[in-house]
C-alpha cells in the first residue's frame, strides 16, 4: 500500500509534514498582492528616500518569499512566511500612505474633515454637536466633489457619526499635532485589522488577512480618505470571534462580556454597526437555543444586548450630559438629512440609466421591506444562513437612495 507524504516524513523520523497546496496557492498570491505597493511607494524614492529603501527591500523580500512558497516541503516554513507577507505587508502599508498623504495632504472626504475639526473643537472644550462644521471643507481642502449635498439645496455641515471616533481623532490629534489626525487613526485600525484577522484565520489561511486589508487597495485608499467606517473593523472583529461560543453554557463568560463590551465600542463608532445588531442578536439568541431552553438562551441575550448598550450610554454620556438634543440629531443625522441620491447601489438606475420614476420615498420603503425580510429569513432559516450573519444586512445597503462603496 502507497504510503501518504505525511507517513513517509513521519517514517523517516521528521514530524513537520508537507505543506497543502492550498495553503502554498494562499501564501503566494498574498505576497503577489504585495508587488503593486512596493512598485507605487517607490514612486517616492526621490522626496521620501526613506520609503523608496523600504520599497526596495519589499521588493526583495517577496520575491525571496515567492521562491520559498512554491519550493518548501516543510510547513512549518511556510507559516514563517505567512509571517514575513504580514510584516512586508504592514511596512508597505505605512510606506505607501506616507507616500500618498506627502502627495495630496488634503483630506478625501468631508466626513474625515469633519471629524478631524470636531475633533479640534473638543480638544479645545467646545462641544462638536450641532456646531457649523462647513470651514472645514476649505480648512482641510475637501475637493468640491466630496461635499454632501441635501436635497434643499444646502451642504451638510454638522457632525453625524457617535462619539467614539471624535475621541479617536482627538487622542491622534494630540499624537500627531494635528496633521491628518483622522488618517493616520484609520491606517492604525487598518494595520491593526490586518494583525487580529491573521491571528484569527485558520493558520492555512492566515495570509489572506494580508491580501484583503493591503494587497487590494480598496480598504487603503478608504482610511487615506478619512471614511471612519474603517475604526469598526477592530472592535467589529473582536466581538464576532468565535461567536457561536458565546452564551452556549448558560451565561457570559469574561470573554462573552468583552466581546459584548467590543460590539458597544462599534455600535459607538459609526451606525453601519446598527444595521448589524439585530442579525448579531437574532444570531446570539439562535445559538443559545441550541443548547438551552428558551428562557435560559433569552436570558443570556438580554444580558448580552444589555452590556452593548451599556457602554454604547457610557462612551457617549458626556455629550448627552452637555446637550442630549444636539447629541441626537448628530447620531440620527445621516438617516434624516435627506442627502442627495448617490453611490454604486440601485438607486443608478434612476440617476443614471433614466429608468424608474424616481421616487425616492419608494426606495426608502423598499429598503426597509428588505431589511426586514432580510432579517426574518435569516431566523427562519438560520442553520443555512448563519454564515452570513454580517453579509445580508450590508446586501440591504445596497437599495436606499445613498449607496455608497463604503457602506458595502
Amino acid at each position: 500500500m502507497r504510503l501518504s507524504s505525511v507517513e513517509n516524513r513521519e517514517i523517516d523520523g521528521r514530524s513537520d509534514p508537507s505543506p497543502s497546496t492550498l495553503h502554498r496557492i494562499v501564501t503566494f498570491v498574498s505576497a503577489v498582492s504585495l508587488l503593486g505597493l512596493a512598485f507605487n511607494s517607490w514612486g517616492a524614492v526621490v522626496p521620501l528616500p526613506a520609503v523608496g529603501a523600504v520599497a526596495m527591500t519589499s521588493f526583495l523580500a517577496v520575491l525571496v518569499m515567492l521562491a520559498v512558497a512554491v519550493t518548501t516541503t516543510s510547513r512549518r516554513s511556510l507559516v514563517r512566511v505567512d509571517t514575513a507577507v504580514l510584516v512586508v505587508g504592514l511596512a508597505l502599508l505605512a510606506a505607501t500612505s506616507i507616500a500618498n498623504l506627502y502627495g495630496n495632504p488634503g483630506y478625501g472626504t468631508d466626513e474625515a474633515a469633519f471629524e478631524q475639526y470636531a475633533a479640534t473643537l473638543l480638544v479645545h472644550g467646545h462641544d462638536p454637536y450641532g456646531s457649523d462644521l462647513l470651514r472645514a471643507l476649505t480648512l482641510y481642502r475637501v475637493p468640491i466633489q466630496y461635499a454632501t449635498s441635501t436635497l434643499g439645496g444646502g451642504t451638510v455641515s454638522t457632525f453625524g457619526y457617535p462619539d467614539v471616533s471624535i475621541l479617536v481623532a482627538a487622542a491622534f490629534t494630540w499624537l500627531t499635532g494635528g496633521v491628518q489626525s483622522v488618517i493616520v487613526a484609520d491606517l492604525v485600525a487598518l494595520g491593526i485589522s490586518v494583525v487580529v484577522s491573521f491571528a484569527l484565520l485558520p493558520r492555512e489561511l492566515r495570509s489572506l488577512a494580508v491580501l484583503a486589508g493591503v494587497g487590494v487597495p480598496i480598504l487603503q485608499g478608504y482610511a487615506e480618505s478619512g471614511v471612519n467606517a474603517i475604526l469598526l473593523v477592530p472592535p467589529l472583529m473582536l466581538a464576532v470571534a468565535r461567536w457561536s461560543s458565546i452564551g452556549r453554557s448558560g451565561r457570559l463568560s469574561g470573554r462573552g462580556v468583552l466581546q459584548a463590551a467590543s460590539l458597544g465600542v462599534a455600535v459607538s463608532i459609526q451606525q453601519l454597526a446598527w444595521f448589524l445588531l439585530p442579525f448579531l442578536v437574532v444570531s446570539l439568541w439562535r445559538n443559545c437555543r441550541a443548547g438551552l431552553d428558551a428562557r435560559r438562551a433569552t436570558r443570556v441575550t438580554v444580558a448580552f444586548v444589555a452590556i452593548v448598550l451599556a457602554v454604547f450610554v457610557t462612551l457617549d454620556l458626556p455629550f448627552i450630559v452637555v446637550n442630549a438634543r444636539l447629541w441626537f440629531d448628530g447620531v440620527i443625522a445621516p438617516l434624516v438629512q435627506h442627502a442627495i441620491p448617490y453611490g454604486q447601489g440601485l438607486v443608478d438606475l434612476s440617476i443614471f440609466f433614466r429608468l424608474g420614476g424616481g421616487d425616492l420615498g419608494a426606495y426608502s420603503a423598499g429598503t426597509v421591506l428588505v431589511y426586514l425580510a432580510a432579517l426574518c429569513a435569516f431566523a427562519a432559516w438560520y442553520p443555512r444562513l448563519r454564515q452570513a450573519m454580517l453579509i445580508l444586512p450590508v446586501v440591504v445597503l445596497f437599495f436606499p437612495t445613498r449607496s455608497l462603496a463604503e457602506y458595502l
